[in-house]
């Protein structure tokens, strides 16, 4: 646990100030920032407090205890005998009122491996209690990635649009020195110069939608810069990584099953007898001397030591049930970590097609951009030669931005896909 959470907090090769922020940084970065982190050290210290306690099974157990009594009767000498010592000296028999104040050292030599059994029960949820924070922790990145890639679309769609505001702009300036040649009208300029507008208004919309995302990765992270859209670097495209599927999920099903198996156990433990020291002494009337405390009761020192077997035989009774029991919860974990893996192993199948499916759509998009780029430049000079109106023109510069657009999607998409792919298998480049 130690090792983990120490590679938490290594510092990140990369400071605030950085012009690139990477997506393991903020995953790293909001795993150290996120309040729960703090519960892998509390459950630690927990742990250890058990243990200690559990060790001190073994130590001296001392006891303190007083008591006065009053019974009905108390044992006496039979009549006839009774009749026959009187005659020599009184006799008081015992008291009716009792009291007695002692004081009990018990010293554990054999628990029938109840101790051991507990520190591996103690074990076994220490690591249940993790792996548990690591399933909590996990789900971190999911958030991360969607907020991250989110701001990198974001990011591409602003860029794409100020793109077409610098192309709008120009066809303006082509279009007003037409209008004072007289090759086109006024209205010609004010359409385009309306697009330009609309165009610089959507852009406005997505940069307030930027800031807001950024905003949100900034509380992610613990960054404090709402302008990390400035500072997010674009993943390098890769391949989903491939392997044995390493979701938190199912080390923590391995330990709730290895905790069951702790208990399961603990019952032949607690089936074994139980062999301890004592040794016990009190001071009160009467004491250990009872004949003598018939003749002349009075307070007393006394002492007794020896070596005592318990042995809880009503723990059989329920033995069997309780392992009965065990066994159908650990069965159930079973076949809950089956089907996790069941369909993890269709959602990995379906990121692997929607992967597949992103690339093609890539390659398509190359080609559409080249023969909208061709059409666009095409329609500028049929303009100039008043082939075709503004209004055309326009709708060419759009359909390539849209194209542009589509592209920059579908990269983002396909690089978000592979993150996604390696979050179902927590297997990662």
């Amino acid at each position: 646990m130690k090792t983990k959470v120490a590679v938490l907090f290594t510092v990140i090769g990369c400071t605030l100030q950085c012009q690139a922020i990477t997506l393991d940084e903020c995953q790293q970065m909001a795993q150290e920032n996120y309040p729960l982190i703090q519960q892998y050290g509390l459950n630690e210290q927990a742990h250890e407090l058990t243990l200690d306690n559990i060790s001190k099974s073994w130590l001296p157990q001392l006891a303190l205890s007083a008591q006065a009594t009053y019974q009905s009767d108390a044992p006496t000498f039979p009549e006839s005998l009774d009749k026959l010592l009187g005659s020599f000296t009184p006799v008081e028999g015992m008291p009716k009122d009792q009291y007695r104040i002692s004081l009990e050292l018990q010293q554990n030599i054999w628990d029938g491996g109840k101790s051991r059994n507990e520190r591996l029960v103690a074990d076994a949820k220490r690591m249940e209690q993790e792996t548990s924070l690591d399933v909590e922790m996990y789900k971190l990145r999911e958030t991360v990635n969607n907020v991250f890639f989110g701001l990198l679309l974001l990011n591409e769609n602003i860029r794409q649009n100020e793109a077409q505001l610098e192309l709008l702009a120009r066809n303006r300036l082509r279009m007003e020195i037409m209008l004072k040649n007289g090759t086109v009208t006024e209205a010609s300029v004010y359409t385009i110069k309306a697009q330009e507008l609309s165009v610089a208004q959507l852009n406005n919309k997505l940069k307030s939608m930027q800031k807001e995302y950024s905003r949100a990765l900034s509380l992610l992270t613990g960054a404090n810069d709402e302008q990390l859209y400035d500072k997010i670097e674009k993943p390098v495209l890769q391949e989903a990584a491939s392997g044995e599927n390493q979701r938190p999920e199912l080390k923590l099903y391995d330990a709730q099953i290895n905790t069951l198996t702790a208990q399961r156990k603990s019952l032949d433990t607690a089936i074994m007898p139980h062999f301890n020291l004592f040794a016990n002494g009190f001071y009160g009337n009467p004491g250990l001397n009872y004949i003598q405390d018939m003749f002349q009761p009075k307070w007393s020192w006394n002492y007794m030591v020896g070596i005592r077997m318990q042995w809880n035989i009503s723990s059989f009774y329920t033995r069997k049930s309780t392992r009965k029991k065990i066994e159908t919860q650990m069965a159930a974990l079973e076949n809950a970590k089956d089907v996790f893996l069941f369909n993890s192993n269709i959602a990995t199948q379906r990121k692997n097609d929607k992967i597949d499916e992103i690339r093609k759509q890539i390659k398509d998009d190359d080609a559409i951009i080249d023969l909208r780029s061709k059409i666009r430049i095409a329609a500028e000079s049929e303009l100039e030669n008043g082939i075709i109106d503004e209004t055309s023109l326009i709708q060419k510069i759009t359909d390539e931005h849209l194209a542009k657009i589509n592209k920059a999607t579908h990269e983002v998409e396909l690089l978000k896909a592979i993150e996604e792919y390696n979050y179902i298998t927590n297997q990662h480049n």
